[in-house]
């Protein structure tokens, strides 16, 4: 498709468009009372960085991550902040990471105040300290009274062997001077220990330092979304564009001809006119103030050659014009087609006679408002002996338009048409009118026009937009062809008018 059928399959379906945005804007109203919009959310985040070692053996800093959330430490910070709380939901809002590359440890907390937030994340940071650093010298303390303790025992083990060794001599002193020095290094020993635990107990550290205090950055978060005018606009563009969606959805597999270019390509023939819609009233009776697109369709009918691929006399013969009207299916305006053709005819002065060859369904004569008559039956019957048209042909409201009216007769229709009768009637009605109009069944419905194809000067095809498919008209065109119809082309009848005409 082209960008132009594009737009005419948007104008002809308008309808499924508007719809679709309709409903768009609907669901975009009813938003308004399904979400309720919420004002952005401020809040603010704090971090506190400590530094320990790069080296594990020294200080883990994933042992330490995990430290600040269990434990003491968690139970130290709800002190300092007044929180009486679970301490594991305490826990849970301060974020700790680490990098045991660099050495560096911190601690986050993201709060609704800038306050809260540092003070969250310092607490924590000042709790880890301290707890590292008291459990370090109580360490230092242990160490310190079990060395003093040793020490004492020793002590008393020489003060004892020294008692032993005043009052005993030779062998026996030797051996307890020797176990009295033994123990005198080995307090000596101890005692250097006890000065160092002392000294170290004085000045234990932590193995984490803070190195920089919590600092806060806002954050915008959440909101409502979009707006309730902007949700109804996108709303409604995303309904405009499900419209359009559906409608080249539907434009792909309809395979109803809408166009003259849609037309010509299934038929395979011109397109010599297109015929607006007519109301009931015009359809019922022709109107010389709706004959416009039928005089120039008969201008270019009179004009027109059978076009090539389809094997016909050419153009039609100045002294008989004998056009024959039929269409793909039932009910497409053929009959309407040849009443307002008649009339443009004859309005140019030419004598016309209509012959109503349906057998089937005959209407054309209530479109020239004429009884129903058995005129081109008895005709037939007639000149199976002699007679001819014999006055068959009336005279209707149109001047210089004379109808052959038809009634029913299905089970004759076939054998009638084709008969030598009916090229007698035909040449008789040729020799009494400048043109002869031919109104017949549908071809791809019945066959009865088919013998009639080789007996006319042209045979005009009519399409009803919105109506006649595609694979009609391809069925159709086959048809005319092996039949070596003499085609001078399609009327595209009931085609919506567009604006400007």
């Amino acid at each position: 498709m082209e960008s132009i059928d594009y737009l005419r399959a948007f104008r002809r379906r308008w309808g499924i468009v508007a719809v679709a945005v309709i409903i768009g804007l609907g669901a975009g109203y009813g938003s308004k009372f399904l979400t309720k919009s919420q004002p952005p959310t401020l809040t603010y985040t704090a971090t506190t960085v400590l530094l320990g070692s790069s080296d594990p053996n020294v200080t883990n800093l994933g042992t330490l991550s995990a430290l600040t959330k269990i434990g003491p430490v968690p139970y130290r910070a709800a002190k300092i902040l007044g929180y009486r709380g679970p301490l594991p939901q305490l826990s849970n809002e301060i974020t700790v990471t680490s990098d045991q590359t660099s050495g560096i440890m911190s601690i986050s907390d993201t709060a609704p105040t800038a306050h809260r937030a540092q003070l969250m994340a310092n607490t924590f940071a000042r709790s880890l300290v301290d707890y590292l650093q008291t459990k370090g010298s109580n360490g230092a303390v242990s160490n310190a009274l079990r060395i003093k303790a040793q020490m004492k025992t020793l002590g008393s083990q020489i003060a004892s062997l020294n008692n032993q060794i005043a009052v005993t001599s030779g062998t026996e002193q030797g051996l307890l001077t020797a176990q009295r020095d033994s123990k005198v290094r080995v307090y000596g020993v101890l005692s250097d220990q006890y000065q160092q635990v002392l000294l170290s107990g004085t000045s234990v550290g932590a193995p984490l330092s803070i190195i920089q205090f919590a600092t806060s950055t806002d954050n915008l978060t959440g909101g409502g979304g979009l707006s309730f005018p902007v949700r109804l606009l996108v709303a409604g563009l995303l309904g405009l564009l499900l419209g359009l969606g559906l409608v080249l959805v539907l434009e792909r597999f309809d395979r109803r001809i809408q166009t003259k270019r849609e037309a010509e390509r299934s038929f395979g023939l011109p397109v010599l006119g297109e015929i607006p819609v007519l109301s009931r009233r015009d359809r019922s009776s022709v109107s010389i103030e709706r004959l416009q697109p039928f005089r120039l369709l008969g201008a270019v009918v009179a004009s027109s050659s059978s076009p090539t691929g389809i094997e016909g006399n050419g153009k039609l013969p100045s002294d008989q014009r004998t056009i024959l009207v039929t269409s793909a299916a039932q009910s497409e305006g053929k009959t309407t087609v040849v009443g307002y053709l008649a009339a443009a005819f004859a309005e140019e002065g030419k004598s016309v006679i209509v012959l109503s060859c349906d057998f089937r369904r005959p209407d054309i004569h209530r479109l020239f408002e004429l009884p129903e008559d058995p005129g081109l039956l008895k005709a037939l019957h007639a000149n199976s002996g002699l007679g001819g048209l014999n006055g068959h042909a009336k005279p209707t409201q149109i001047p210089n338009v004379r109808v052959v009216a038809s009634e029913p007769s299905p089970e004759q229709a076939g054998a009638l048409l084709s008969s030598d009768a009916m090229r007698t009637v035909l040449k008789q009605a040729r020799e009494e009118a400048d043109v002869v109009l031919m109104d017949t069944t549908s071809l791809l419905k019945d066959s009865d026009a088919a013998a009639l194809t080789a007996m006319v000067d042209g045979v005009l095809v009519v399409a009803e937009a919105g109506r006649t498919t595609s694979d009609e008209a391809k069925s159709t065109s086959e048809l005319l062809t092996r039949l070596g119809a003499p085609v001078v082309g399609v009327a595209l009848n009931r085609v919506r008018a567009s604006k400007g005409g």
